[in-house]
This record gives structure tokens, sequence and C-alpha cells, in this order.
């Protein structure tokens, strides 16, 4: 085994051409000089806070598998013959309306929704609409969703119509339900010119508030809902409601009592199986109110305890100088550590830098441990802030989103044969892992 330290300056990143200047040679010397001297390249990430960053990091991406089996067995007919479709289609009268809730961000996803609607109502004789939760904390993702909006409202061919849209974090709000039964709320036809307000204003697509781009879907008794839940979705409101006025739910994975079409499998490479399948044993250095969410995303999203990683209290002693790393990694002996930072909770630009120039210290320090014990060093972040601050009395927006930089400290790995680019965040979990193998 390497041992192998990774740092992480959560909520750091590559400044964009938007942003405040915030990077800095005198703000982070130590940086600004292994960016120079060592590897050095750009990762990309879609998270934009703390928790989407270490899931990001901890779980990869779900292999493509159960996607495909949905849209093969709507291709192929075989969806036709299944239980909880049939089910559906004989419940589905025409005096009823059909809800299809997505949190499909990608085509390929909207692509399936949009067939299993003509599945649904192949003749465009009854009420389908076609509802978004959006759950991306990235501002990004509403140009994307423009697009893909715009293109399936063309063709709809009138199977469907395009419903509401809210973010994951509001859609049990009393504003959604009084949309849902009321249709009380804004209404954006053109949903486009919503989008791009939302952005501007930085409300991050898992936030938005609900509106609605048509009207008609108020929830009456005997309509039906099927949930295309490609994520996790809190329907516990919506259950209620559904059930006082008599409403059967579906959804495409497991969720909560409603019939299903798939199991969702769960990754078998998250990163503390990872751990246990190679025998890697860590130490991981966070603030309190964050180890939690720490734990929860690297075994899983479970709340389980791994005996793999050893969790310590982070504080400036223990990195205080080169002597000090050294004793705190030989003393421990793990075969890696995680050093965790996370700039994502200032709102002041001074404290953002000031968090900034001291971590940047503690950087010259485990650098020099490093370099003196043959540890190999890994500075990155998981995710880029983007939000406005206050500098004095003025606000102003610090756009740190979608790069974040990446050094690689290893006297094995020079600048002019090896470089770092073209991967994200989730491939720093598999480089980290294997140095240290």
């Amino acid at each position: 085994m390497r041992k192998t330290v990774l740092m992480l300056i959560n909520g750091f990143g590559v400044e964009r051409k938007d942003s405040a200047p915030v990077f800095s040679h005198d703000l982070m010397p130590n940086l600004d000089d292994y960016t120079k001297k060592y590897l050095f390249g750009t990762l990309s990430t879609t998270a934009a806070d703390f928790n989407s960053g270490y899931t990001n990091f901890s779980i990869p991406p779900q292999a493509e598998e159960e996607v495909d089996t949905f849209e093969m067995d709507l291709y192929n007919g075989k969806a036709n013959s299944m239980p909880v479709i049939q089910e559906m289609q004989s419940k589905f009268t025409g005096q009823s309306t059909f809800h299809i809730i997505c949190d499909a961000e990608t085509e390929d996803k909207f692509v399936q929704i949009r067939n299993f609607a003509r599945l649904i109502n192949p003749d465009g004789s009854k009420s389908v609409f076609i509802h978004f939760v959006l759950n991306s904390p990235n501002l990004e993702t509403y140009d994307s969703l423009t697009k893909l909006l715009t293109k399936f409202s063309f063709d709809s061919k009138k199977v469907y119509k395009l419903g509401y849209v809210v973010g994951k974090n509001h859609f049990t709000s009393d504003d959604t339900f009084r949309l849902l039964l009321r249709e009380q709320g804004e209404t954006w036809p053109q949903f486009d010119k919503k989008f791009e307000i939302l952005k501007n204003s930085i409300i991050r697509p898992e936030d938005a508030p609900p509106f609605k781009i048509s009207s008609g879907f108020t929830l009456k008794e005997n309509d039906l809902t099927f949930f295309v839940n490609y994520n996790s979705l809190n329907i516990t409101r919506y259950k209620e409601e559904a059930s006082k006025l008599k409403m059967p739910l579906y959804s495409l994975y497991t969720l909560e009592e409603c019939p299903h079409l798939y199991e969702k499998t769960k990754s078998e490479n998250y990163f503390t199986s990872l751990l246990t399948k190679f025998n890697i044993n860590l130490m991981l250095l966070s603030t309190q109110d964050k180890v939690n969410t720490i734990n929860y995303c690297l075994n899983g999203e479970e709340k389980v305890l791994s005996d793999k990683i050893v969790y310590i209290l982070r504080n400036d002693e223990l990195l205080s100088n080169k002597d000090a790393v050294i004793n705190l990694v030989e003393s421990t002996n793990k075969d890696g550590y995680i050093i965790d930072y996370d700039i994502g909770d200032y709102t002041r630009m001074e404290d953002i830098k000031n968090e900034l120039h001291r971590i940047d210290a503690q950087i010259k320090n485990v650098c020099d441990a490093c370099q003196e014990k043959g540890y190999t060093l890994i500075i990155s972040s998981l995710y880029g802030i983007h939000k406005t601050v206050k500098d004095g009395v003025v606000d102003k927006v610090v756009n740190f989103s979608g790069l974040v930089p990446c050094v690689f400290v290893n006297n094995e790995y020079n600048r002019e044969n090896y470089s770092i680019g073209g991967t994200s965040t989730t491939g720093l979990m598999y480089t980290y892992l294997t140095n240290i193998c």
C-alpha cells in the first residue's frame, strides 16, 4: 500500500468568467506554485453543494442497464404484458387524467417517458400530463432543460401535455399543493423565460419553486399517477392527498408501497465497498457538522459505519507544520487520509478568502511532509460554489461551478509524461484508491 493523502477544498473551483475575482497568488501562493510545479489539471463536476459533491465522489453512476431495460421493454412490446402497466391501462378511463411525474434531465430518459405516454394514450383521446421534478443542484441544467422541454413539447403529437415544474425540495410545499389541487400559482407557457430568471437569480433547479406550463391538471378522484423515479423522492404528502381522492399511485422503481415495474439495484462499487474489497484502511479529518453527511455518502447512502474508516475532528494543531503531519500519519498508520474542508457555508467574501488563505498554509505543511516521507498528495475539490456573497456592502457573485482543480504530487508522475483531465470527481475516487493500492 502507498500512503496517499487527499485534501479536498470543497466549494473551491476554477473561476468562471462571470465570477468576481477570488483566487490569486497572494491568496494561495502554495497552491498556485504547485499547479506549476506538479501534475495539474481540472476535473468536471455537476455537483453544486457539499452533499451532491460527496455523492458524486462516492457512488459511481448506475449502470445504464436499468434504463436500457425499460426502453427495450417499451420498444419490443413486452411492456404491454407487464401486470402493473396492464392495471394502469385498465384503470385509465376517459374521465380520469394520467399524471406522469418524472425527474428526467437527460434526453434518453425523456425519450422513454414520451414512449411510455404513447403506450398509455396511443390515439391521444385521453388526458395525459407530464410533470417535472428537478433534482440537479447545477444551474447549467436549466439550459439543457430548456432544449429538452422545447423539443418534447413540439413532439407530443397530442399524446400528452407538459404540466408543472418544481424543484425536489419544494415538492411537498404548500405552494406546490395549491398548484396541484387548485392550479393556483405562476403560469409560464414560455418556460425558457422562467428558467432564465431562475438561473440569473442563482436558484438551483432542486430549489425551484413550482410553476405551471399549461392548465387542466388539477388532481381529482380516480386520476392515476406514475412516478418515473430515477432518483429518490419524498411522496408522503402526495400519498395523503391521493388517498383522499382515491387516486392509485405507481412507480418505475421501488417507491414506498407503490406498485412498481422494476427493482432498483444498488451499485456494488461505492466508496466503502471498495475499501472492503481491497482492504484499505482510511482516516478522515473533517468537522463535526459534516461527518454524518460524509459517512452517509461514502457508505452508498446508508446510515451505517464502516470499519475501514476512522473519523477524527480536523483541527489546526494536527496540521500546524510538517512534523505534525508526519506524526499524525506515522502514529495512526492508515493506508490513506482524507482532509476535508468546505467553504460553501460562507456568505462574505472576506471569510471565503481568509479560509482559503488558511487552508493554503496547511497545504504546504502536508505537501512538505508527503515529499519528505514519499507519500502521495492529491489536492482537489468535489464541487464549486456559485452564489452571491457580500464584499463589504456590495453583493458579488462567486462562480466556481463546473470545474475543480486537481494537483497530483508524486515524483513518479511528472508533467512531461503524464496529464490530468477528461474525467470527473467520480473518477477522482478511483484515482485516489488505485494510487493507494
